[in-house]
């Protein structure tokens, strides 16, 4: 079976992923995904709960999007500056690269082990293969 189109996607995202890392550094890499795990937790369980009773969906998605945007934010800075005064600048670009690669692997696996996209890439069917 040939590449499929989300095996370019998968691939090219994987690509992308290192790239920013290598440009952003281990420590802007770890901090976007930090910041983008704690900022979807917050809208999803969060504080924004309490506006549940209000009946406007605009009011709801607005302070949602506000929640996360100052949640990411404020733990991006945090995280970047405590992880870039640990690591030298050189091994902070090689670890940024890793950490990219390492999720577009994680990704892969992802899909692999969902059976109803896993029929869709050629690499999830192999990295399913390998894996059981």
């Amino acid at each position: 079976m040939p590449f499929q189109p989300l095996d370019y996607a998968l691939v090219g995202l994987t690509v992308l992923l290192a790239v920013m890392g290598l440009c952003r550094g281990f420590s802007g890499a770890f901090a976007f995904l930090v910041a983008t795990a704690l900022g979807s937790a917050v809208v999803a369980h969060g504080w924004v709960g309490f506006l549940s009773g209000i009946n406007s969906t605009w009011i709801r998605v607005v302070a949602s999007v506000v929640a996360f945007v100052v949640v990411f934010g404020v733990v991006r800075i945090l995280v970047k500056f405590i992880v870039g005064k640990l690591l030298a600048q050189p091994s902070d670009s090689v670890f940024g690269v890793a950490l990219g690669l390492f999720c577009g692997g994680f990704l892969l696996w992802s899909l692999a082990e969902n059976p109803s996209l896993r029929d869709s890439s050629w690499l999830a069917q192999e990295v399913n293969a390998l894996v059981r």
